[in-house]
């Protein structure tokens, strides 16, 4: 038995403890299976046996879970939110795509009667911007992606957007825009994103040169690496973006308790630039925050939600310039969501087109 040994992370749950004494007859009824459960978790050299038997599977390309697939190259893709389904066009979810477009359309609307400005820009998923890793069963239909349809509806409604493949997937140039064990885009990936968007908004003076902020690549944990059970043995490739050469300015940071892992959060800096609101997800929440927080006054950000953000925290934020950012598998909003706490009116009118 090992009961001092930490819990192992391929396990991607909690280690079961060894069981009170019984206090009654309940607990003496659930006695052995919780210490059978305890046996299971504990014994020695549990750790090395499952360590070794993920790493063989790595290396047969057989996952330990659904929620991943190997791809080439050392590549591991997620699953989940039918994301290989949509990067690749096997996918339309048309009804919950219009639905987005019309909820950005109506954000619009109400955060330029405040004297703001609405800017959808999209994280693209890991698929399509590593789509030259996928294995070869991953099949690329003819027709258009979500991430295509909703682009045309988003200008159909005369809604400000850009594409972000473009210039993350020119990119590749410099360095990797994707992490290949991991869900996200690396920093340099998040960079290019944060360029591309300040120069829509006619910021240039805040775009940071990736020739004198990138300084490579460095080995890091990726979260699908610890869902394929070899986070350490296999090491993820992030890369390197340094700002100390940049004149960094006073900063303070408010944190609220409205999200179990991803909570709003407002940024005050020194500057005297135009404030910027945020609403996105684990794409957007900390790899844009040190590039925003060395130009603008002020960053809020606070979690998409599949389309049922807080309105009210976003409109003490008004006016500024709002970024509309989920991610590319949680593009959509199901019919009729929209956010929590709009005024009545507005809240009627969401969806309705002027």
């Amino acid at each position: 038995m090992n009961p001092a040994a930490a819990p192992l992370v391929a396990d991607n749950r909690a280690i079961a403890k060894l069981p009170a004494n019984p206090a009654g007859l309940g607990d003496w009824l659930r006695l052995p299976g919780n210490l059978e459960s305890y046996v299971n978790d504990n014994f020695g050299f549990r750790h090395q046996m499952v360590a070794a038997y993920s790493t063989v599977r790595f290396v047969l390309r057989s996952p330990v879970m659904t929620r991943i697939a190997f791809g080439e190259n050392g590549w591991i893709f997620y699953t989940d939110d039918n994301s290989f389904e949509q990067s690749r066009g096997q996918i339309l979810r048309l009804e919950r795509i219009a639905a987005f477009a019309d909820m950005a359309a109506g954000l619009d609307r109400m955060i330029s009667a405040r004297g703001g400005r609405l800017l959808v820009a999209v994280p693209p998923n890991q698929h399509t911007l590593g789509a030259e890793n996928l294995s070869s069963w991953a099949l690329r239909f003819d027709g258009p992606t979500e991430y295509d349809v909703v682009m045309k509806m988003l200008a159909e409604r005369a809604v400000e957007a850009i594409d972000l493949r473009p210039v993350l997937q020119a990119g590749k140039n410099i360095g990797p825009v994707y992490r290949p064990r991991d869900t996200h885009w690396s920093s340099l990936g998040a960079l290019l994103a944060f360029n591309e968007i300040v120069r829509e908004l006619g910021h240039d003076d805040w775009i940071i040169d990736p020739a004198g902020a990138y300084r490579g690549t460095m080995q890091k944990v990726g979260d699908l690496a610890i869902m394929a059970g070899v986070p350490t043995i296999f090491m993820d490739t992030g890369t390197e973006i340094a700002l100390n050469g940049f004149e960094l300015p006073d900063t303070a940071i408010e944190t609220l308790d409205d999200h179990p892992s991803q909570p709003t959060y407002v940024v005050t800096t020194s500057n005297r630039a135009a404030p910027i609101s945020v609403i996105g997800d684990s794409f957007t929440r900390s790899f844009l925050r040190d590039y925003f927080a060395l130009s603008t006054s002020r960053l809020f950000w606070t979690h998409f939600r599949n389309c049922e953000f807080d309105w009210k925290l976003l409109e003490e934020n008004l006016p500024s310039t709002v970024l509309l950012m989920p991610s590319e598998r949680y593009l959509g909003c199901e019919p009729q969501k929209k956010p929590r706490n709009l005024p009545s009116v507005e809240s009627r009118r969401l969806y309705v087109a002027d």
